[in-house]
């Protein structure tokens, strides 16, 4: 914070606005978690980021940082009992928003990082 040569996403005259969507494994355990992304969270705002609390993409966002990518889910038989057939929908709502956020940002050319990406613009700083 505050040293612009090793923080790329430091600006003294700007705040810059991040969304951060999604499940992330910082600590490298292999179990990405909502606990990791809202430390990151925290982080950006330690940084002097902006964070912003959306499911969509607002149009003044300067970032999208994405968490780890959901896999598609692959549809259960019909005859799935309903906890099943719940289950996938959910998988399936996590998995679309993850891509609809992605081509959005990719269209409006808001740069997407992931917390590997943010890292090293941060100036490889701990997490």
């Amino acid at each position: 914070r505050n040293d612009v040569i090793a923080n790329a996403i430091y600006d003294p005259e700007y705040k810059f606005k991040f969304l951060v969507h999604g499940q992330y494994d910082i600590d490298g355990d292999g179990y990405p978690s909502e606990e990791e992304a809202a430390y990151l969270r925290s982080q950006i705002e330690n940084w002097g980021g902006i964070v912003v609390r959306s499911e969509t993409l607002p149009g003044d966002l300067d970032f999208l940082v994405l968490g780890v990518e959901p896999t598609d889910p692959v549809r259960p038989p019909q005859d799935a009992s309903m906890l099943v057939q719940q289950d996938y929908i959910r998988r399936k709502t996590i998995y679309h928003d993850y891509q609809e956020l992605y081509n959005q940002a990719r269209n409006a050319q808001i740069p997407v990082l992931n917390a590997n990406r943010l890292h090293i613009l941060t100036g490889g700083t701990d997490l």
